[in-house]
């Protein structure tokens, strides 16, 4: 009903009050339905259709996981990433290389453990691992990805000539 100044206050209506009764209806089903038939199956859907996003729960298997290496990064070390000046100067050794490792496994930083004693094969170490190595990242005790450190040891062997 219009007051003194026109304006109509919510709820004297009688179309604002079924809409609210059949808004809390219709919620009241569909809270039953997602306890019926089971939160886990039906809530995530229901919240994916009202524009929702849903993350998976962590993987719990993994559960304080350390980073691992995806593939083989001796592929990486062929003779032909061998440093041109490492070969001229004949040098050659081990080198351990610390790979800080993102929470997606991706290398974001790289240090030298222990030098082959050439600044030519440690730098190429870190270059090579940096660019091609890729990893399945560290995961906390509740199993979600963390950033992590994984060492990788390349024994730098002078290629034969032919």
């Amino acid at each position: 009903m219009p007051t003194e100044s026109g304006l109509m206050i919510i709820g004297e209506g009688k179309s604002v009050t079924i809409a609210v009764v059949l808004t809390a209806f219709v919620l009241f089903l569909l809270l039953i339905v997602v306890i019926v038939m089971g939160i886990e199956d039906y809530g995530p859907k229901i919240w994916t259709a009202l524009g929702g996003r849903v993350v998976p729960p962590p993987d719990r298997s993994l559960a304080g996981a350390r980073p691992t290496l995806h593939g083989n990064p001796g592929a990486l070390f062929s003779d032909d990433a061998y440093p041109a000046d490492a070969i001229r100067a004949g040098e050659q050794g081990r080198t351990l290389a610390l790979l800080h490792i993102d929470a997606t496994g991706l290398p974001e930083g790289c240090d030298i453990s222990v030098s082959s004693g050439s600044t030519s094969l440690d730098r190429t170490t870190c270059a090579l691992l940096m660019k091609g190595a890729t990893f399945h990242p560290a995961r906390d005790a509740n199993g979600v990805a963390v950033p992590g450190d994984y060492s990788v040891p390349v024994r730098w062997v002078l290629p034969e000539s032919e």
